[in-house]
């Protein structure tokens, strides 16, 4: 198994078109995991996906662009739950979320972004509007659900109780460096929030 932080090097030869488009998305990925925002050249890509220069900036202007696609591709790896429950919904999801942030490109790559996020807002706000809001979108309307089911105050903040959700989820994977899908950890976030605001 490749290791997540090696660029993978393309045999020699020119890739076709889908085949290099995709080598060059996998290449940039693991470019930005590995070096950072900052560190990461498209000369460096086209090295490890095997393509020359042109045949990216025939499809990217900038490396800025690039990396928003590479943004735009991590941003698939998520699903919504939904069986009609609400609350153990809200556990699947936290699970999900968990596991994301702990084996998926999509994890690895936040804590780079983060910390470059000051030197180039434009590429803070793609990452948000690509990850973030849809993923807090998907918890606001587990909350309406849990509201329309009985299981949780009508009067509910749920911008803040989204935070109150995933949080301490994403203080563990950046600050504490602990288990983000430890499924007691999981439990007891959504028992203290179901719990604690449930109908009075």
């Amino acid at each position: 198994m490749r290791a997540v932080d090696t660029p993978m090097v393309r045999p020699p030869g020119r890739p076709r078109s889908a085949q290099a488009h995709a080598a060059i998305l996998d290449a940039a990925l693991h470019l930005l995991i590995d070096r950072g925002y900052a560190g990461t050249s498209i000369e460096a890509v086209a090295a490890a996906a095997g393509v020359s220069k042109a045949t990216i900036y025939r499809r990217w202007a900038s490396k800025e662009e690039l990396t928003f696609d590479v943004i735009a591709e991590i941003a698939r790896e998520w699903a919504v739950a939904d069986t009609g429950d609400p609350r153990a919904d809200a556990t699947t999801m936290l699970m999900q979320m968990g596991r994301l942030l702990r084996t998926s490109r999509a994890g690895r790559l936040l804590p780079r972004l983060l910390s470059e996020a000051k030197g180039n807002p434009e590429l803070t706000e793609r990452w948000r509007k690509c990850i973030v809001e849809p993923r807090r979108a998907s918890f606001r309307e587990l909350l309406e659900r849990g509201i329309a089911a009985g299981q949780l105050g009508a009067d509910l903040d749920l911008q803040a109780t989204v935070d109150l959700l995933i949080g301490p989820v994403l203080y563990r994977h950046i600050v504490t460096g602990s288990p983000t899908d430890d499924p007691s950890f999981l439990a007891t976030i959504v028992s203290a929030v179901w719990d604690g605001l449930a109908p009075r």
